[in-house]
């Protein structure tokens, strides 16, 4: 362990003056001097270890921020456009369509297991915000029959389309599913999550997108 000379010489100090006033208690008796060395060697090492201890407190890790939905290379862009297929086979729907909504635009496959993960609130956070916000799902790259099973047992009830040859996986920079981007009723992305998203990263992302502010 290391100190400063004028701490070493206090605490080497200490040692002799415990070792001097034992010597005094007992005599000069060999079992007695035995028994003072082992004294004054046992409070040394104690507070030897309680320097060490102290030396070496460190403070309790503080806990990170919520990671925060990130700046998309769209933002402040119109969100390309899209008219594609209906999931279920009822037609078309355009992302056109909803101009003046604000949106939540989810790509996701039924063979990605972060999408799979994400899906379940995704439903339930849909419900709960659909007077604010629409959600939209594309699946991307799959069987639509496997992507209808997904949503069907998960209990999908927003408006879900088909990208079955990834057509729209490079206007919108994807670089895997699945990807989540919040656009404001101008049409206009205002943030994206890449990645298996969590339930406080939708919220916000649904709160961007009724807000239209880009981050």
């Amino acid at each position: 362990m290391s100190g400063t000379p004028s701490s070493t010489m206090k605490r080497n100090n200490e040692r002799d003056s415990l070792f001097t006033a034992a010597l005094k208690r007992g005599g000069s008796s060999p079992v007695k001097l035995v028994i003072a060395m082992g004294a004054v060697t046992v409070a040394f090492v104690l507070v030897v270890y309680a320097v060490i201890v102290s030396l070496g407190a460190t403070k309790a890790p503080v806990a990170s921020a919520p990671v925060k939905p990130t700046i998309s290379n769209l933002s402040g862009k119109a969100a390309p456009a899209f008219s594609l297929p209906t999931l279920f086979g009822k037609g078309s729907l355009s992302l056109a369509s909803f101009r003046g909504h604000p949106v939540v635009l989810n790509f996701f496959a039924s063979w990605c297991s972060p999408c799979k993960a994400e899906l379940p609130f995704f439903a339930t956070t849909a419900k709960a915000s659909s007077s604010k916000v629409d959600f939209i799902g594309i699946d991307e790259n799959d069987s639509a029959s496997s992507a209808r099973a997904l949503v069907t047992k998960d209990r999908v009830g927003y408006s879900l389309v088909s990208d079955s040859n990834g057509a729209m996986s490079g206007p919108y920079g994807l670089y895997g599913l699945p990807t989540t981007f919040a656009i404001g009723a101008n049409g206009k992305v205002v943030a994206e999550v890449a990645g298996q998203i969590s339930q406080s990263q939708l919220n916000q992302l649904v709160s961007e997108a009724e807000s239209g502010r880009v981050l």
